[in-house]
């Protein structure tokens, strides 16, 4: 009897099960990427074996496109710390120097210790971000500043230097500190003069200057530590008040962890969405309009990387839902991972984020012992 010829594609694909979509799969993207930024970041023996355990469980799945998604996003990863190293670079190079400029200042960001003035601001020559260091020269000027809600052009005159680095065994490095807020340099401020009060009309710095005046109205307004639980928990300004009141704030317990890692976001979203549907206004209404708050939201809430992380996973929830994506929980998860590491790659390592992604590490390093085992077992 003859045999039947197979359909050489149909038995390819019997026995490669190749999938289709990355839908579903987006985790193994996320994590190459996490493990390239680790060891580009941390440079040790830890970040080098996660790295290895994630190339081997995503060549291990044998799927052509979760490879060659995976290898994209690396290489993408790659391209983009190649093109911030070099900008870091010429930092660097222009450090120590005395030099006089124009600066915009952002109040929302002033912090003041005594007679000590810090301030992060824009060199509008460079368009480099800077940390300033000022002594306040007078109780006049100090008050000044402390009721200031308008961004500032300064003329400044100060000496550039490089943030410290670790000086001693498990000491602070400042330098990594600040490049995860894209600042490379601290200028010494030896003199400075205000130029202009300016009352911004770009959409971002016009919250930023409502954010202000909210919080000086609850410093004036409200007794001292409702005042800080407002502006630390919800504006999420972290000043000398927040800093001295520290234990406190830790003795919150669910509230203090909602805020530090961006949870109390999503309960925001939930009674902005509740209130939208109790008057019945249409689902696509309501997306849009959601989209808008978070928007409002993240500007208001201090734009933290734990805040950045929050509005994203709820925006491309909520978009896969209007769109018909079917993401699963670990997709978004891992879409928000791949956004982030876009947004701020430094910032993604910061001690909020450590926890779920050690969790993951170790999920999937049982997942990889355990597929192991089990395509040995069934050849036997």
């Amino acid at each position: 009897m003859k045999k039947l010829k197979k359909n050489p594609a149909e038995s390819y694909l019997r026995k490669s099960h190749q999938i289709k979509s990355i839908r579903n799969y987006w985790v193994f993207p996320a994590l190459s990427l996490l493990s390239l930024y680790a060891i580009l970041f941390y440079r040790d023996f830890p970040s080098v074996l996660f790295g290895l355990f994630v190339c081997m469980r995503v060549i291990f799945t044998r799927q052509r496109v979760i490879i060659g998604y995976s290898f994209f996003v690396v290489l993408l990863g790659a391209a983009l710390f190649v093109w911030q190293g070099k900008d870091l670079l010429i930092s660097i190079q222009q450090a120590n120097s005395v030099h006089e400029t124009r600066v915009e200042v952002n109040p929302n960001i002033c912090q003041i210790n005594g007679q000590f003035l810090r301030f992060t601001g824009q060199d509008l020559q460079t368009s480099e971000l800077k940390l300033y260091d000022y002594l306040l020269e007078s109780q006049e000027e100090k008050e000044w500043w402390q009721s200031q809600s308008k961004h500032v052009i300064l003329a400044v005159t100060g000496t550039e230097e490089l943030p410290d680095t670790v000086r001693n065994l498990n000491g602070f490095d400042q330098r990594k500190y600040l490049a995860e807020k894209n600042i490379y340099k601290i200028v010494k401020v030896e003199s400075m003069k205000v130029i202009e009060e300016i009352i911004p009309r770009h959409p971002v710095k016009m919250l930023e200057f409502f954010r202000r005046k909210f919080a000086l109205y609850t410093t004036q307004t409200f007794p001292k530590f409702i005042s800080l639980y407002i502006k630390s928990l919800f504006l999420g300004i972290k000043d000398t008040g927040f800093r001295q009141e520290k234990v406190v704030f830790e003795d919150l317990g669910m509230l203090y962890f909602f805020s530090i890692s961006g949870m109390h976001i999503f309960s925001f979203v939930t009674v902005f969405r509740y209130i939208f549907r109790r008057f019945d206004v249409t689902l696509e209404t309501i997306f849009w309009l959601e989209l808008l708050f978070l928007f409002f939201i993240y500007i208001f809430a201090g734009r933290s990387i734990s805040v950045l992380r929050a509005v994203l996973a709820i925006a491309i929830q909520r978009s896969s839902q209007r769109f018909r994506w079917h993401l699963s929980a670990l997709d978004v998860w891992s879409l928000t991972l791949l956004a982030t590491l876009c947004f701020s790659p430094s910032a993604v390592f910061s001690i909020g984020d450590n926890f779920p992604l050690v969790c993951l590490c170790v999920l999937f390093t049982f997942s990889l012992i355990l597929n192991y085992f089990q395509f040995y077992g069934s050849r036997s």
